[in-house]
């Protein structure tokens, strides 16, 4: 399935789609706040078509000596304005992070193009060549980095399956480390990209 109905409920409830809590058949009335979230537009159901978790295989069984890079992102507080993206290259076990706007998936696209740009095409092809995410909101753009600005696919971007964190293992894996110096519940508001910045 490409679409699933707690996924949907869930959007209802953010207030992203034009359909009513109350229409819903089990809505029942519950008074709590309604955080203030970035408008995100229903990601495109076409854009999953072609990078399916089982695409990703059949790409990487074809491709058994391109790079893999996986994503997924850290938070601290619920209420936070920023968190932690997470860029992890399990060939190497190597995983460094950017800091981005919470749930902000405009946050996520740009700063990986900055990134892109800054390495140039070449260098991009060479180390991420396959990009594999969850489905989760800051990456409902996450297909638009595959194109340079001359709108060249420069790389190839797939989703995990939902609820199965074991499709990007290995970043997750990494996770429980990095919660020693980030433990939950600890906010990420402070945490800053200077050098400088102890965990």
């Amino acid at each position: 399935t490409l679409c699933l109905e707690r996924t949907i409920g869930r959007l209802i409830y953010r207030r992203e789609l034009d359909v009513k809590c109350h229409e819903l058949r089990r809505y029942v009335h519950i008074k709590r706040p309604q955080p203030k979230r970035e408008l995100v537009k229903l990601r495109n159901i076409e854009v999953l078509y072609g990078r399916q978790y089982e695409d990703f295989l059949n790409y990487v069984d074809q491709h058994k000596s391109l790079n893999i890079v996986q994503y997924d992102s850290v938070i601290g507080k619920r209420n936070d304005k920023q968190a932690l993206l997470t860029i992890m290259f399990p060939k190497y076990n190597f995983q460094f992070g950017i800091l981005i706007k919470k749930d902000c998936p405009n946050d996520v696209k740009n700063k990986l193009r900055a990134l892109f740009r800054k390495l140039g095409d070449d260098t991009v092809k060479l180390i991420f060549p396959i990009n594999l995410a969850d489905n989760g909101t800051e990456f409902s753009y996450f297909n638009q980095i595959e194109l340079n600005r001359a709108t060249q696919t420069i790389c190839r971007t797939f989703f995990t399956r939902p609820f199965r964190s074991n499709d990007k293992s290995e970043c997750k894996r990494n996770h429980e480390f990095l919660r020693y110096c980030l433990p939950k519940g600890k906010s990420l508001n402070k945490l800053t990209l200077d050098k400088s910045t102890v965990l």
